[in-house]
């Protein structure tokens, strides 16, 4: 393996993992993150892009956001929900007042943005999903 893919996969990794932490921590980007370690990882490591396309919980995402199918009405609702009840958890603990405008801001902008994506019912997520699966047959990952 290239240096060059290294670096790639380990920036990837690294993203992911912030994107991880992310899906807990309000202030951290999850989805800029994971795409980003999308990309790397298709750049660096077609086998790891297709694990990540491929898993469970970002995948869908990843794959919906990259072909421009939307996102699924209950996906957007979970988002948000997770989003807001961490965004008054860190609210609560802070008992900060600017701290609490900020994240107040913060959970603002990114409500306004879930609701602008394009969305699309659950059942198009999953043709979608086994169309992009087949664009790339096993022997093209390699083992």
């Amino acid at each position: 393996m290239r240096i060059r893919n290294v670096l790639f996969c380990i920036a990837g990794s690294a993203m992911l993992v912030l994107g991880a932490i992310g899906a807990f921590l309000p202030l951290l980007p999850t989805t800029p993150l994971v795409l980003g370690a999308a990309l790397c990882f298709a750049t660096g490591s077609p086998r790891l892009y297709m694990w990540l396309t491929n898993a469970r919980f970002f995948g869908p995402i990843i794959r919906n956001y990259r072909e421009g199918t939307g996102v699924p009405p209950m996906t957007k609702a979970y988002a948000m929900a997770f989003l807001w009840g961490m965004l008054v958890l860190s609210m609560v603990l802070s008992r900060n007042v600017v701290l609490t405008l900020l994240l107040s801001a913060v959970g603002i902008c990114v409500t306004v943005h879930i609701i602008r994506l394009k969305g699309c019912k659950k059942a198009q997520v999953e043709e979608d999903a086994g169309d992009t699966l087949q664009e790339y047959p096993p022997e093209e990952i390699g083992s």
